[in-house]
């Protein structure tokens, strides 16, 4: 899982390390070595950087949902150490595999080549994100290029028009109710995430942070 463009070293995963909760420990004999075989096969997905972000995604989700790190090392953050990237880029895989299987399952009519084809190209579809603003932005962003694929750039400014970032404000008066319903809609689904251990409580303040200023920015 290398990563040459982020940096390994992120203090917030860090500092996340000992507010996990403890998991569950297997009991029996087949239990374990259960829990090692599917490990092992996941682990050998994440460790062949030829494989697709999807299925890397995939793969580490399980492995950080199901704590099925502590097969050989302390942590989730030690783990992605161990396996040559940051807990940082790691979230993003998955978070990126995450989106990538929503669109699938959504737009199911789309040719292969208008599939996402890269973590970097749909970072924007973050993790405050619903699945519908997902789908919404990435037919934006198709909808918005012509023989090409999006670029991140494009699905960034998709994203900013779905969430009303650029909306023009005579023609839509009443946004404010909106607005607010947005905020705690978004709030709800990292509340989520946090409850279901796939963000952490330091990766989700720049969320809460970008939606108090959207919050702030929609009372003016």
């Amino acid at each position: 899982m290398s990563d040459q463009t982020t940096q390994t070293n992120d203090t917030h995963d860090h500092t996340n390390a000992t507010d996990r909760e403890q998991p569950q420990i297997a009991t029996t004999q087949e239990e374990i070595k259960t829990r090692a075989s599917t490990f092992t096969m996941l682990d050998s997905i994440v460790v062949d950087d030829l494989r697709s972000f999807r299925i890397v995604g995939q793969a580490l989700r399980r492995i950080k949902s199901e704590e099925l790190w502590k097969e050989i090392t302390s942590g989730w953050v030690k783990y992605c150490e161990l396996r040559g990237g940051s807990s940082k880029r790691a979230n993003r895989i998955i978070q990126a595999a995450r989106a990538d299987e929503v669109i699938r399952n959504t737009l199911q009519d789309l040719p292969d080549s208008e599939y996402p084809a890269s973590e970097w190209q749909i970072r924007p579809l973050g993790p405050s994100l619903s699945d519908d603003e997902i789908v919404k932005s990435w037919k934006l962003a198709l909808g918005s290029v012509e023989n090409r694929k999006p670029k991140q750039k494009d699905v960034e400014a998709a994203v900013k028009q779905i969430l009303g970032d650029g909306d023009d404000d005579d023609e839509k008066p009443e946004k404010k109710p909106d607005k607010k319903a947005e905020i705690l809609a978004r709030i709800e689904r990292l509340h989520d995430l946090i409850v279901k251990r796939e963000l952490s409580r330091e990766e989700v303040s720049f969320e809460m942070v970008e939606m108090a200023f959207r919050s702030l920015k929609a009372a003016v």
